[in-house]
């Protein structure tokens, strides 16, 4: 009861309180929802990951979201308000959310940038500097990421540490988040690192620990980690039209994770997703695009570019693939797929169109 106190207390000081109570003591804050998945239709795997910079998403904007099975919103969402990102992201997931009780809300973290929009750890961070990650030197490392400098790294091999960095997730599933996506989670750290195996050690731990603590039903995306045991799904964040996307995409099926292919809306890049798409019990892959972050007004174009005609004809379900060398084809009940994977050209031919 103590804990729920808290929750409806606005104070980012006594929230991080909660969620560090609630990490310590192992306590799951997040009952979670799983995307659904399916192969009806296209749209019964795809996912959106994006943000909006100049503010709110209009209430178009939202509904369009909501018919995708998992939304994660990004780290520039509504920046131009100067609110701590927590909060703008917190909103947009529940405007979502309140359109489509069933659709999977994702909240953006990094593990290696300590975004300064991110106000509350920022700021707790930034007052800790026995915990920097500091560099063979022994001089605290400053790190530039996606637009932002000098920012102090998380020293994870410091469970102090671990539990701050925690803290911002737990506070997003608090307050209605289905899980987090983890930026940097095995890749873009530091070169040069004081006693590195303890950090790899501790960023392992971090992630697999929040896993932990949102349980089976929340969602952890760590990105380009296709094989990190104990976390339930990673992001293929480049997907292209080649012999490496369907290789990662079985690598996640092979260690039964929810696997998204991020890229642009290349008809080349479909067809190799659909080569190696695929499902389970609680897990399966998922096909999405969408900037990181956009200035695009809703109308016709931002729907046609985020929902096109393509997501709602008929797929059904896939045999397997045929692969001969570098040349791969797939059949599914309503589609024919073939791909180039040395020319990287792929087609989708749509058989009710």
């Amino acid at each position: 009861l103590q804990f729920l106190y808290f929750i409806e207390d606005i104070s980012s000081t006594n929230k991080m309180k909660l969620h560090l109570l609630g990490v310590l003591s192992g306590v799951s804050l997040c009952s979670g929802l799983l995307p659904s998945h399916g192969w009806n239709t296209l749209s019964e795997q795809v996912f959106f990951h994006s943000s909006n910079e100049t503010g709110p998403y209009a209430d178009g904007a939202v509904e369009l979201m909501a018919k995708f099975p998992m939304v994660t919103i990004e780290k520039w969402m509504a920046i131009d308000n100067k609110k701590d990102m927590s909060e703008n992201i917190d909103d947009a997931l529940r405007r979502v959310k309140k359109v489509n009780p069933k659709t999977s809300v994702i909240f953006y973290t990094n593990s290696v940038c300590d975004f300064p929009q991110y106000k509350s750890l920022y700021d707790a961070f930034n007052a800790q500097p026995e915990n920097w990650l500091r560099n063979t030197s022994n001089l605290p490392i400053r790190q530039s990421c996606a637009g932002w400098y000098d920012m102090p790294v998380f020293d994870f091999s410091k469970s102090e540490v671990r539990d701050l960095w925690s803290s911002l997730c737990l506070n997003a599933t608090a307050a209605g988040a289905d899980g987090c996506f983890v930026d940097r989670a095995v890749d873009g750290t530091p070169k040069s690192i004081l006693n590195k195996d303890a950090y790899d050690a501790g960023h392992l731990k971090v992630i697999q620990d929040l896993q932990k603590s949102v349980g089976p039903n929340g969602v952890v995306i760590a990105n380009h980690a296709y094989t990190m045991p104990n976390v339930n799904a990673a992001q293929l964040e480049f997907c292209d039209a080649s012999a490496t996307t369907i290789q990662y995409l079985k690598e996640c099926k092979d260690n039964k994770k929810i696997c998204q292919c991020h890229s642009g809306s290349d008809p080349n890049v479909l067809a190799a997703y659909l080569i190696g798409a695929y499902s389970g019990e609680g897990f399966g892959s998922y096909y999405g695009y969408g900037p990181w972050d956009s200035r695009m007004e809703y109308n016709s174009t931002w729907t046609a570019t985020y929902w096109p005609d393509y997501f709602d004809y008929p797929l059904g379900t896939p045999s397997p693939a045929v692969q001969k060398g570098d040349y791969y084809t797939r059949e599914f009940t309503h589609a024919s797929v073939t791909l180039n994977a040395t020319s990287k050209t792929g087609t989708v031919k749509w058989k009710s169109n």
